[in-house]
């Protein structure tokens, strides 16, 4: 047990160590990993205020578009440039749309859809429309469905009853939220440049 004056470091199981005990390493990496967590502490809350202060600019930018009689832009999308061109600030708001029980439902519709027609045609197409819809409602490691494969299956032209039926059960499980908000700054020097992206990421700056 350390006396009360004495300096201690706390080890990784929860003890106070008196620090007489603890290795000139060990005391190294403990200093070095706190001054790494520090600087990268501040580095994060900066990003936080260049975020919030660009946000905050954009919606002052897109006050005086209005005023200006200019239309908002689509879904919250926005694209801004300086008067020489040379600067771009996009606002992109991305939006997920979410499924519920109905879809279920429905690929169960389809299914039995693929299978009756390859008892009734026979041939390679039933087969070809059971894989595709299998691969259509199969779950990603997140146990999330593909949206790029539910909006291929409902552009296929299968005028069946059934089919149709699934398709708009589909169509009524969906529902669009709001997702993340991407921010994108540009510049170059001239209008004979291609713009480049101004990139706050940390693996980007790797020197050389």
């Amino acid at each position: 047990m350390p006396k009360s004056s004495e300096k201690v470091m706390r080890d990784a199981m929860g003890n106070d160590v008196p620090l007489r005990y603890v290795g000139k390493y060990d005391r190294a990496r403990d200093a070095v990993t706190r001054r790494i967590l520090k600087r990268w502490e501040a580095a994060r809350a900066m990003l936080e205020r260049v975020h919030a202060e660009t946000l905050a600019d954009i919606k002052e930018i897109a006050k005086a578009r209005g005023e200006a009689g200019i239309d908002p832009a689509a879904k919250g999308n926005m694209q801004v440039s300086s008067f020489d061109g040379n600067i771009c600030v996009s606002l992109n708001q991305r939006y997920e749309v979410k499924l519920d029980g109905r879809v279920a439902a429905a690929r169960e519709m389809m299914l039995a859809y693929a299978q009756n027609l390859i008892k009734d045609v026979g041939g390679d197409d039933g087969k070809a429309l059971l894989e595709i819809v299998r691969q259509t409602f199969e779950a990603s490691k997140t146990g999330n469905l593909s949206m790029a494969r539910i909006s291929n299956l409902l552009k296929m032209n299968i005028r069946h009853g059934d089919w149709l039926a699934a398709k708009q059960m589909i169509v009524d499980a969906m529902t669009p939220e709001k997702g993340k908000c991407y921010i994108r700054v540009e510049r170059r020097e001239s209008r004979q440049q291609d713009m480049e992206a101004v990139r706050l990421d940390i693996a980007d700056c790797w020197p050389g």
